[in-house]
C-alpha cells in the first residue's frame, strides 16, 4: 500500500512523507521492548521523556568495541528481569 501511495504521489506531483509515521512506529516498538523488559506499563509520553539508552555509546563504536552489554565469564549474557529491574533493561 505504501508503494501505491508513493507512486500515486509521484504521478500527481504531490508531497509524500512517511517520516512521522515511521518515527512513531519506532517509538511504539521501543515502548513494547521497555514494557516487556521491565514489567512496567510504558506510556507514549513516558517513552518520549525517558533518558534510557537502549544502546549506550553506540556512537563510539569501533573495531574491538565490546558493546553495551558484556557476557558473563560463562559466555552467557544477562537477560531482562521484568518486575525486578523496573527502570532499566539489564
Amino acid at each position: 500500500m505504501e508503494w501505491d501511495d508513493l507512486v500515486q504521489a509521484i504521478r500527481e506531483n504531490k508531497p509524500y512523507n512517511e517520516a512521522k509515521r515511521g518515527a512513531i512506529a519506532s517509538l511504539v516498538t521501543s515502548m513494547g521492548r521497555m514494557a516487556a523488559h521491565t514489567g512496567q506499563v510504558v506510556a507514549y509520553e513516558d517513552m518520549l521523556n525517558s533518558n534510557h539508552e537502549f544502546a549506550p555509546d553506540v556512537d563510539k563504536t569501533h573495531d574491538g568495541f565490546s558493546g553495551p552489554v558484556a557476557a558473563w565469564p560463562n559466555g552467557k549474557y544477562p537477560v531482562p528481569e521484568p518486575g525486578i529491574k523496573k527502570e532499566r533493561e539489564y
